[in-house]
This record gives structure tokens, C-alpha cells and sequence, in this order.
């Protein structure tokens, strides 16, 4: 794929030989076993074990989010929410935070696991996946909750920690279904009906990227076509349609 910056907005444009031409040479019927495939040929880095995680450092991360004042683009920012204790950031700051983690600029971002974990992984167990799922709060006790289950108290153990959380998730078929069907709120920050196509593109790349034979093709195909947005059950039979059809 390829990007181009007009202002201050980013445009994605997915063209047909973006695709690595060693999986356009072995398309397969989408499984399992090629998720794992995928998952193994990721090099995990080596993390020191320092210890139990800082809580101190653990808020401090929180709090730079907290204490902004401008986003990227010099915009004003909303003042936190403060309830019962808690502190909680606005949409605006949450876009900040997506920033921090490469959302929607890369396609090798790891914002919707972040928000997976403080979500618990969306609740439950089930394969059903609530659309406003990831329309959570972004407070402060959930922040420290999924740092301490992460074991991170820096942002770059953080990173990693994540890196390696998707791997897992990757790793297990129920959850990484329930993952992705997670994913479409979480990049929902207006809460509209449906996603921007820009953003679909993006975000298939970032979350399924060669475990569907069809990720490169379906993003191409949305340049053409005379959609304007995806909504929740489109985004959702995407999947479904990788894991059922063979190309």
C-alpha cells in the first residue's frame, strides 16, 4: 500500500501489487494454522524481567495523556473527566493515545490491543461481540488494570508487552474472532454507522494482514467500489467470509 498526506489528513491507497508476492503464490483457504504460520514467523525481542511493574511509573504514563494540552495538530484538548475518583479522558485524548500506538497512521499499530486488554478482553466468552464494545471509557483504573496484567511500567516494555499479546491473541481462534469484531468500535471514535473506507483499509491490513487470503484484494477493491463506509456487520462478514470461502 502507499500513503499520502494532503493537510492534515491521511489518505491510504491500496494498490494491486502491494501484496507480498510470496503469499499471492500459495493463497490458501484461510485457517488456523495459517494465523499460526503467520504468528511464528514474527521475532519476539527479548524482554528483561525487572520486576514487579512500578505503579508510580504505571500513572505516569497515564498522567502524560492526562496533562496534554494540544493534540499533534495544535488543537485545544477537552479537560479530563474526574469521577468518583477516577479519571477519565475524552474522545479527543483517546485519539491521542491511538496516535501513541500508531492508529491511523501505520498499519502495524498496537492501539486496538491496548484497548482490548482494558477491556478485558471485551467481557466474557462468547464469540457475540458487542458494537459498542470498545466505546469503553478510557479511565485511569482501567489503564493501571491492564498494565498490571500486562506486567508494564515503561512505554517501551509496554509496546512489546503488546506486541506479544497480539500474538496470543493471533494464536487462538475464538479470540482472535472476537478480537476483530472488537476492533470495529474501537476505531469508532464518533460512534457513526459506518467506518470510513480509509480506515477499514487500514485497519484490515493492521489486524488480519495476510491471514486472509483476501485482505490485499477486498482493500483494493473498496478503492473502486461505490461504498462510502463499512458498517459493523459488513466489517464482521469479512471474516467470516475468509474463514468459509476458498479463493
Amino acid at each position: 500500500h502507499k500513503t499520502t498526506e494532503t493537510g492534515t489528513t491521511l489518505h491510504m491507497e491500496v494498490e494491486e501489487h502491494c501484496e507480498p508476492p510470496e503469499f499471492k503464490k500459495r493463497r490458501k483457504h484461510f485457517s488456523m494454522d495459517t494465523i499460526k504460520a503467520a504468528v511464528e514467523g514474527i521475532s519476539r525481542q527479548d524482554v528483561p524481567c525487572t520486576g514487579p511493574p512500578n505503579i508510580n511509573n504505571i500513572i505516569s504514563m497515564f498522567n502524560r495523556f492526562a496533562a496534554s494540552t494540544t493534540d499533534s495538530c495544535g488543537n485545544r484538548l477537552s479537560e479530563p473527566i474526574i469521577l468518583d475518583g477516577d479519571i477519565i479522558l475524552g474522545q479527543d485524548r483517546v485519539k491521542l493515545v491511538a496516535h501513541e500506538f500508531g492508529w491511523p497512521h501505520r498499519v502495524t499499530s498496537f492501539y486496538f490491543v491496548l484497548r482490548y486488554c482494558m477491556s478485558g478482553g471485551a467481557g466474557g466468552r462468547g464469540l457475540s461481540v458487542s458494537p459498542q464494545a470498545g466505546q469503553e471509557p478510557f479511565s485511569r483504573s482501567l489503564w493501571i488494570k491492564a498494565m498490571l496484567i500486562l506486567q508494564a511500567d515503561t512505554p517501551e516494555l509496554l509496546k512489546t508487552k503488546l506486541r506479544d499479546y497480539f500474538i496470543a491473541i493471533k494464536s487462538q481462534k475464538d479470540e482472535f474472532i472476537r478480537f476483530y469484531t472488537f476492533c470495529f468500535s474501537c476505531m469508532n471514535f464518533e460512534n457513526k454507522r459506518c467506518m470510513e473506507l480509509r480506515l477499514v483499509q487500514n485497519a484490515l491490513i493492521c489486524i488480519v494482514g495476510q491471514c486472509s487470503p483476501f485482505t490485499y484484494t477486498f482493500a483494493q477493491f473498496l478503492n473502486t467500489s461505490s461504498y462510502r463506509g463499512l458498517n459493523y456487520d459488513q466489517w464482521r462478514n469479512f471474516l467470516w467470509f475468509s474463514f468459509s470461502v476458498r479463493p
